[in-house]
């Protein structure tokens, strides 16, 4: 009840359920229809009702529930009434989506509290520009016109890419839209109403409401925080005004209620994808309590707002004090260093998604560096986005990046102030000061408010992170939604090779059955329940990955069971190939001859 519950809300936020239905009080099938009580059918018309909040698509959603709820038909009388049902309710879901994806009254709150701090922010940065024209302070006012106008361009080349193969006039519409700054309201309306993807365009409306706030937050907010900082730290107090203070806020407010955004979404959705907050060692940090999600939220909101503030104001510092132009990059790159030799000392360089057959290869220690650039600029500016992945963060070493990370901002912008500034720095020392204090009560709101059994996670290490995403994959149907060879040939497609242990490994290569294994379902292609995809992969996509890790033990005993079983399968699947195209062709011959006698 408790999953139920925390998965309708996460729905109403504006989450999209990953396996399409709703938990099933209990399905038709398994009862007489006259012996459904009345309550039991109402938990099945609201599991239909949140199958269709929750879709990425309208079709889907009908099938799934379809499939999950309705009685399995046995005659054809009643075969063509579950399909008469199924094309019913397919209609009915059709016309009343928009309005139902409308009332997720979370995701509304989401949005609009996201758009009035964009605009707020946006707002602000113009009235801070003409405030440096009004003034005299040329430089200020051109490098603020250069940030807004950087802005603008990334959202128009968004928005040309994205529509290269809609018609001109749509193109030419919605270029204007970006020009204008609105590419945030129609990117929020259309997962308001949960816009379904248009094949004419690039991105999903996910993919371009996530691109329109990265390029708000990293394009826009942050640069335009940087220089207002740096010119405040270069002024006297009177010549600070309330808008260019106000303006720092609103930036701040924007970029961090962005972040606490989007890390509390992530989370939802590793959570929801294990069926809620007690069954997994990791996910699951949120709340079943509404007023502790709001409290959570408030946590990571004021964490980020001070650790956003405390970042700026250390680089500001830096900016003006530096001995050479080279400090900061020199200390940037002396942190990647450690953040990398760490990664490499605990077994986790490896990017779970390097390519197949590249595990040892130059390519995948490119494509892994890469992407720990990455991880690495976000554990320094968005900590709680990456706390969660399995071959990043976790435990101790993401407690202790992070309090590095404050100690270092904090003592280096402290000691700008008292000894490197001039003048009086009543300001700055106020907003030094608050970024700290809201630091660090956004950390202790965001472990009270956390679910209690998860919180350990914030600040400890009781499990091996290299292995807890393929160990529970290899798990059963209740923890990923899918039996245990589907979840085990998942797992293996689906993650490095150094994320298995050998053990796992060996325990299910030996216990395959060509003839029961739900794997070989189909003679052509291996089941989408497995690649998660909609196109077909064929078997031999799985049996090299299956090669590949055993080679990458390098156990010659694992590689040749692996070699010998996989050999196995691919005689017998290429014979029952055989004899279906056989039965096929037959078939064919069949009915030629029954048309020839008829004639």
């Amino acid at each position: 009840e408790i999953a139920l519950r925390l998965r309708r809300q996460s729905v109403d936020l504006g989450l999209t359920l990953q396996d399409g239905a709703a938990p099933s009080a209990q399905k038709m099938s398994t009862l007489g229809l006259s012996d459904l009580t009345t309550s039991q059918i109402a938990r099945i018309a609201d599991n239909l009702i949140l199958s269709i909040k929750g879709s990425n698509g309208v079709q889907r959603a009908i099938d799934t529930w379809a499939t999950a709820e309705l009685p399995e038909a046995t005659s054809d009388e009643a075969k063509e009434v579950v399909l008469f049902m199924k094309r019913v309710l397919l209609a009915l879901a059709s016309k009343i989506v928009k309005w139902l994806k409308m009332v997720r009254i979370g995701l509304t709150v989401r949005i609009a509290v996201a758009l009035l701090l964009t605009y707020e922010d946006f707002l602000t940065d113009v009235l801070v520009t003409m405030e440096y024209k009004n003034t005299n302070r040329e430089d200020y006012f051109l490098i603020s016109i250069y940030i807004v106008a950087i802005a603008i361009s990334f959202h128009c080349l968004v928005s040309i890419l994205n529509s290269t193969k809609k018609p001109f006039k749509t193109r030419v519409r919605r270029f204007f839209f970006s020009l204008f700054m609105l590419t945030p309201i129609v990117d929020a309306y259309n997962i308001w109403v949960g816009k379904e993807h248009d094949f004419e365009e690039q991105f999903t409306p996910e993919e371009s409401l996530v691109m329109s706030r990265v390029i708000e937050l990293v394009f826009e907010s942050l640069p335009e925080s940087v220089l207002q900082s740096y010119i405040m730290l270069n002024s006297k107090p009177d010549e600070i005004s309330g808008i260019m203070v106000f303006s720092i806020f609103a930036s701040l407010a924007a970029a961090a209620f962005i972040m606490a955004d989007s890390t509390v979404s992530y989370e939802r959705n590793g959570m929801d994808s294990y069926l809620g907050p007690y069954v997994h060692p990791v996910w699951g940090f949120i709340p079943s309590s509404t007023k502790d999600q709001v409290g959570l939220y408030l946590g990571m909101f004021s964490f980020l707002f001070g650790y956003l503030g405390m970042n700026i104001m250390c680089l500001t510092t830096l900016t003006m004090h530096a001995p050479s132009a080279l400090t900061i990059p020199t200390i940037y790159f002396v942190e990647f260093f450690m953040f990398l030799l760490i990664q490499y000392r605990r077994g986790q360089f490896y990017y779970f998604g390097a390519p197949v057959g590249k595990d040892k290869d130059t390519f995948a220690k490119s494509v892994s560096a890469i992407v720990n650039t990455g991880y690495f600029l976000l554990c320094s500016f968005l900590p709680w986005g990456t706390m969660r992945h399995p071959s990043v963060l976790g435990g101790k070493f993401f407690g202790a990046w992070i309090m590095y990370t404050i100690v270092k901002s904090s003592s280096i912008s402290l000691f700008g102030l008292l000894v490197l500034a001039e003048g009086d720095q009543k300001v700055a020392s106020i907003a030094f000061g608050s970024s700290l204090v809201l630091c660090f009560l956004g950390i202790v709101f965001t472990l009270y408010f956390s679910h209690g059994p998860h919180s350990h996670t914030w600040y400890t290490n009781r499990f091996e992170t290299r292995c807890w995403d393929s160990n529970l994959k290899f798990s059963d149907e209740q923890v990923s939604h899918r039996t245990h060879d589907e979840a085990a040939a998942n797992a293996l497609i689906k993650l490095h090779s150094s994320y298995h242990e050998k053990q796992n490994l060996t325990s299910w290569v030996t216990s395959i059955d060509f003839d029961t294994s739900p794997i070989f379902l189909q003679s052509t292609s291996l089941p989408h329940t497995i690649t998660g995809k909609s196109e077909d992969v064929p078997h031999s996509f799985l049996f090299k990955r299956l090669r590949l890790i055993a080679e990458w033990f390098e156990d010659n005993e694992l590689t040749e069971l692996v070699d010998t079983t996989v050999t196995e399968l691919e005689m017998k699947l290429e014979a029952r190939i055989k004899a279906e195209e056989a039965e096929t062709v037959e078939r064919q011959i069949s009915k030629a001859h029954s048309a020839l006698r008829q004639r």
